[in-house]
């Protein structure tokens, strides 16, 4: 393997301003497969395309990053190791092919890693490594002038990040290891923030991140299948948690962009069950929160009623005596149904009741009675009530998404 040569093809093909055409040129150079990733693990360039059954090369070819299994496979084989220094030739004992593999580097900070998979054995290992120099650093200088990747994050910073977000036991000495490669103690109480990257480039994240990072050191972010999400600690008050979300949300009213919030949690060994609580909170539809910040504990009982409508037809999680209710009205022109879900609405206050439905407090009364009547039970029976209340909040929860999708769909807006 002529180095010189490879670097010359390579070199030619840094004025495409590609970084596929540079990788390209090098496999069909070397014969050999290479893929390079960013410090999120997704693929920016990869030759040649198609599987090899290679549960790595494939998973990364069909996806277009690294699944998260499959770094969480690579963390807890502890290899390579959490530096990536130099050049490793791997192989793995779970995998088909080796390959060498290297981060790529630059002032001691991540840009991203590169994998040369060793599918033609006419190349040495020792060949294998020099070529793996030598794209490395081809590579590194098409990164650094197209600012491709943001260097925020050194390699090691970068590793536990990593750990943090795929939920694996941080152990007894991570504390003192996140100190010593961030230079801030991980004390205090935690919460974390999920956006969608599907609608946001890239380098508007890394702006947003390195803003807030500007008013608030003590952060620490990852893209993780299809979210971004940010890690906030040294959380000490309630005052100061109200300080960070204020923040959060003048640049998310800045950017035009919006997230959810988890609760606050005071151990990273619940951090996967906080990362859920974003991400739904990020997703829940409710009509009347306004803002760019939906706070899980706002939309707790929504997620719950969520996943009932998701999964149970609206038929089974309708009480009987509201499809009765709602019978008699459409045969009669009665209001039964509307006035028993507001009763039941106003937690059975027959006053408030009467005040949203704007009709005297003895007309709702005549119309409960009659309801009673019709259900063969009294509302002084707690039981039947609940049941009533459960089912009434589901209904209104499945009206208002109905609602919702269907003015989507008008105005072409997605949420």
């Amino acid at each position: 393997m002529d180095c010189a040569e490879l670097y010359s093809i390579m070199l030619d093909k840094l004025a495409d301003n590609s970084l596929e055409s540079i990788i390209a040129a090098a496999s069909n150079y070397l014969n050999q497969r290479i893929t390079v990733l960013d410090t999120s693990y997704r693929v920016l360039a990869s030759w040649p395309k198609g599987d090899i059954g290679d549960i790595y090369w494939d998973a990364q070819q069909r996806l277009g990053y690294v699944p998260e299994e499959n770094i969480r496979m690579i963390f807890e084989n502890k290899y390579p190791d959490a530096t990536f220094e130099g050049i490793s030739y791997v192989d793995w004992g779970n995998v088909n092919i080796p390959r060498c593999v290297s981060t790529l580097q630059h002032c001691g900070r991540a840009l991203g890693h590169l994998s040369l998979y060793h599918t033609d054995p006419s190349l040495s290992v020792e060949d294998l490594k020099n070529a793996c120099a030598c794209v490395e650093q081809v590579v590194k200088v098409f990164i650094i002038n197209n600012n491709r990747i943001s260097t925020n994050n050194d390699t090691i910073m970068s590793a536990l990040v990593s750990r943090v977000f795929l939920g694996q036991n941080p152990g007894a000495d991570f504390s003192g290891e996140w100190l010593e490669a961030s230079g801030h103690a991980l004390q205090g109480y935690f919460t974390v923030a999920a956006m969608s990257d599907q609608s946001l480039h890239k380098s508007m994240i890394d702006i947003f991140t390195s803003r807030l990072d500007s008013v608030y050191k003590y952060t620490a972010s990852a893209e993780i299948d299809g979210y971004w999400y940010v890690l906030f600690y040294n959380l000490n008050s309630e005052i100061m948690l109200d300080n960070v979300l204020a923040k959060l949300r003048d640049y998310l009213h800045f950017y035009g962009m919006r997230c959810g919030v988890s609760d606050p949690f005071d151990s990273l060994d619940a951090v996967r069950h906080h990362m859920f609580q974003a991400r739904r909170a990020h997703s829940c539809h409710v009509n009347d929160l306004a803002g760019p910040i939906t706070l899980y504990g706002d939309v707790r009982t929504y997620v719950m009623l969520d996943y009932v409508i998701e999964n149970v037809a609206p038929v089974n999680f309708s009480h009987q005596l509201f499809l009765k209710l709602k019978r008699e009205d459409a045969q009669n022109g009665t209001s039964y149904y509307q006035t028993l879900m507001t009763y039941l609405e106003c937690m059975l206050d027959s006053a408030a009741a009467a005040e949203k439905l704007n009709i005297h407090r003895n007309t709702l009364l005549y119309r409960i009675n009659h309801i009673q009547d019709e259900s063969g039970h009294d509302f002084s029976d707690s039981v039947y009530v609940r049941d009533l209340l459960l089912s009434a909040w589901v209904c209104a929860r499945h009206a208002q998404i109905s609602r919702f999708c269907e003015d989507s769909q008008k105005s072409g807006k997605k949420f």
